[in-house]
């Protein structure tokens, strides 16, 4: 397994490595799919050796980071691959080009800064998105909430707040394009296996930019092929539909709040009455998808999204001062149910503070 490894010491040195044996491959093979295992054509040509493995040590731009995100240097020999992108089980960029966005953004940090970075919620990537949906539907007469509807998303600006309603029709809105392109093609059981991939949310920026994608059409209609307009304007309408159902007609009240919660499940509250007393939340959390503050879930029908992951920990150092450095815990420092430090930290955490660490 592949492991993202910081270092940061009271000198100034910083650095950055990829730690991992990674596999030399046949420049045929894409290692993100199933592979013929029968044909020996496919199989690894041994090992990069571990200082060609992506990597930084005071680098000229004097600062290292990670987001899971695609290394953009190899410096693997020619014949193994020296040039190219390794390839990997990465996310988006989402989170590292706003990273590098905040941290190009000035020479000098305070601590307030670094909390305001690592508990960012608003993501430059889904705005543009938005747009292009809207700009491709196909144009017609739009009724109230219709209307209404249209200019939350439009207007909206990427962030993810408990009181906004863009991240609510946003997520709703690609769920349904993706379903009406794709389940048709792979049945339902494996779209939502290939749904909760990070192959998936690579892959959906381009998706949706490809007009001429074969997805686009519905393979159950023999007599007509449907075009991306026609999807999204079908999801579109469906969309809206659902989310009334859902959350009513007032599009005010669509927060982000209502549908985006964490539980944090203890062994024995994983059954009732034992979940009362054994089990954090829920509790309503801003973040999402690929932002810093990657508060993430699986798109699904419901329109509910339960945080399945996020930062198991935020601490910010500075070397300076490491007496005064601070932390939080999703819900505290105690495993004791009975402990008052068993989940004296959730609200802070849910509300982006930090506490003194000791």
């Amino acid at each position: 397994p592949g492991l993202n490894v910081m270092y940061g010491d009271i000198d100034g040195n910083i650095a950055w490595w990829a730690v991992a044996k990674l596999a030399r491959r046949p420049s045929h093979v894409n290692s993100n799919l199933f592979l013929d295992g029968a044909s020996g054509k496919d199989e690894p040509l041994g090992y990069f050796e571990a200082a060609e493995n992506p990597q930084a040590e005071n680098p000229p731009w004097n600062y290292v980071y990670s987001a899971n995100n695609q290394p953009d240097t190899i410096y693997a020999a020619a014949d193994s691959g020296k040039g190219t992108l390794y390839p990997g089980y990465y996310v988006p960029e989402n989170r590292a080009e706003r990273i590098v966005h905040f941290l190009d953004s000035a020479e000098q940090w305070t601590l307030e800064e670094m909390k305001k970075m690592s508990t960012d919620i608003t993501s430059p990537t889904y705005p543009l998105l938005a747009k292009y949906i809207l700009d491709a539907l196909v144009p017609g007469t739009l009724g109230s909430i219709q209307s209404k509807v249209w200019k939350e998303l439009a207007e909206w600006k990427g962030s993810h707040r408990l009181n906004e309603a863009g991240p609510v029709i946003y997520n709703k809105l690609v769920y349904r394009i993706l379903y009406n392109a794709m389940a048709d093609e792979l049945g339902d059981e494996t779209f939502y296996a290939l749904l909760s991939t990070h192959l998936m949310k690579r892959s959906i920026s381009g998706l949706l930019k490809n007009g001429m994608s074969i997805w686009w059409d519905d393979i159950n209609t023999k007599d007509r092929q449907e075009t991306r307009a026609q999807v999204f304007t079908l999801a579109f309408e469906q969309t809206i539909k659902e989310l009334e159902t859902q959350l009513g007609q007032d599009v005010s009240r669509w927060t982000w709040g209502k549908v985006h919660t964490v539980e944090y499940v203890h062994p024995i509250g994983r059954k009732k009455p034992f979940d009362k007393l054994f089990n954090v939340g829920p509790i309503p959390l801003t973040g999402g998808n690929e932002v810093i503050n990657n508060l993430g879930f699986t798109m699904t029908g419901e329109g509910v999204y339960k945080v399945t992951y996020g930062p198991a920990m935020r601490i910010i150092i500075d070397f300076f001062d490491i007496e005064n450095s601070i932390s939080i815990l999703p819900t505290g420092q105690s495993g004791n149910v009975f402990s008052s430090h068993y989940s004296d930290q959730a609200m802070k955490y849910a509300e982006g503070k930090f506490r003194k660490q000791m």
